[in-house]
């Protein structure tokens, strides 16, 4: 016989297992300790075999998730603390001064850890790492020649540049000249870019196989057999004998409350590391911070400095529009 003390007792005991059960439940959607969660707007599940050598000197195993930065802050603000990732990897560096922007990074600064080239380029105070580099480059055909940046306001070209990079390779204009100027130099660039919707619509073939292209290193390398018929033309790195040549830089961040923190930073300085660098970049197309300058020459200006005009940019653009 049970007395009702003793049922009531009994019931709670049932409930309060029932509560248990739940959390372990819960808990175990969480990643594990032994898993690295990589968010990124340009690599995918597959894309964890490329860092199969950081995964098997560490006994871990590494998860892509593919994502868009516009997600990853809606990620942080609805779960916070329990957002699943570690390791941030975007395209651009815009995208990266984004995140950092709305409070979406770790802090973190290496410079006592690294030398000089492994952190010339990173960046401390907004929170990222910079691996590699991704030229902003020409594609010619035999017809017609972009040589230098100050061709694009001048000749008509075809752009393969996302919208999210235009005020990357423009900082550089802002930088230089003077409002006025900058204003005028942009306003042309605009007039002369042809989208690649724009390309797929004229009929003569000709004419579309003559146009130049401005694109990204990476692109150029990658797809060769794309619809701009990179494999008939001619890459041409501008500026790469007088001022050097614009990019966009290649990143590593770490998410704020990362559950991984301690892998998460050995990741990053693995991929500093000039062997590991170098391989990492061949992998991804881009160019290894240990490049040879015969190969690249970059702008001399580093890119710190030139972050600070891209709102000013996207002010511009929204007003030509």
């Amino acid at each position: 016989m049970i007395f009702p003390i003793q049922k009531t007792y009994l019931i709670c005991l049932l409930i309060f297992a029932s509560i248990i059960s739940s959390c372990k439940i819960e808990t175990a959607k969480a990643p594990s300790s032994s898993e690295l969660v990589i968010l990124s707007d340009y690599l995918s599940p597959k894309d964890s075999v490329l860092f199969s050598q950081f995964a098997k000197n560490r006994n871990i195993s590494i998860k892509i998730i593919a994502t868009e930065t516009d997600k990853i802050v809606g990620l942080m603000r609805n779960h916070g603390y329990n957002t699943q990732g570690d390791v941030i990897m975007v395209k651009s560096i815009l995208d990266i001064n984004r995140l950092n922007q709305r409070d979406v990074l770790h802090n973190i600064d290496f410079s006592e850890e690294l030398a000089a080239p492994e952190h010339d380029q990173s960046n401390w105070s907004r929170n990222f790492m910079a691996f590699g580099y991704d030229p902003f480059v020409f594609a010619n055909s035999k017809y017609a020649l972009l040589s230098t940046y100050a061709d694009l306001k001048r000749l008509p070209f075809v752009s393969n540049i996302s919208e999210r990079n235009v005020p990357v390779i423009l900082s550089p204009v802002i930088k230089r000249f003077s409002k006025i100027q900058a204003n005028n130099w942009i306003k042309k660039f605009i007039q002369n870019r042809i989208s690649i919707d724009s390309l797929t619509q004229i009929n003569n073939d000709s004419i579309r196989l003559r146009l130049p292209i401005l694109t990204t290193y990476s692109d150029f390398v990658t797809n060769k057999d794309s619809i701009l018929n990179y494999s008939n033309r001619r890459l041409k790195m501008s500026n790469n004998s007088t001022q050097g040549t614009f990019y966009n830089l290649r990143t590593i961040a770490i998410l704020k409350h990362a559950q991984n923190y301690s892998e998460a930073n050995d990741f990053s300085m693995f991929y500093l590391k000039k062997k590991n660098n170098i391989a990492l970049n061949k992998k991804l197309s881009t160019i290894a911070i240990y490049y040879p300058e015969s190969q690249f020459k970059r702008y001399k200006t580093n890119t710190s400095e030139l972050i600070q005009y891209y709102t000013t940019i996207e002010r511009i653009l929204s007003k030509l529009k």
